[in-house]
């Protein structure tokens, strides 16, 4: 979607038009950085930390690839406070990661023991 000149949500009020941008910045990068360790540590059976760091890279990098395309996009402009918000997502995922790894996979292991 980042490719689509000038979204509008409907919204009349700009303000609004801007809460709801970065609130889904904000989500979509809370579910990529999940789905990304999620990945990493279920299905490739990665150690518990180098599943973070490799959600955080991958997350980050991808939101800085996106801002630069969205550069050269009519009517889109690539920014800094846009990564920085997904930064803030990517920080959000970790929370729900750290969450779903106490609820399902820290008591899977007390079990085996």
């Amino acid at each position: 979607m980042s490719s689509i000149p000038s979204l509008r949500s409907g919204s009349e009020s700009i303000l609004v038009e801007t809460i709801l941008r970065k609130i889904a910045h904000l989500a979509e990068y809370v579910i990529l950085t999940f789905l990304i360790w999620r990945l990493f540590f279920v299905r490739f059976k990665f150690s518990l930390s180098k599943s973070y760091w490799l959600a955080l890279g991958i997350s980050l990098l991808y939101s800085i690839g996106d801002e630069i395309h969205q550069s050269f996009v009519d009517d889109r402009a690539g920014k800094v406070f846009d990564v920085l918000v997904d930064l803030l997502g990517i920080l959000i995922g970790f929370l729900f990661i750290k969450i779903a790894y106490y609820l399902f996979y820290s008591k899977k292991q007390h079990d085996t023991a």
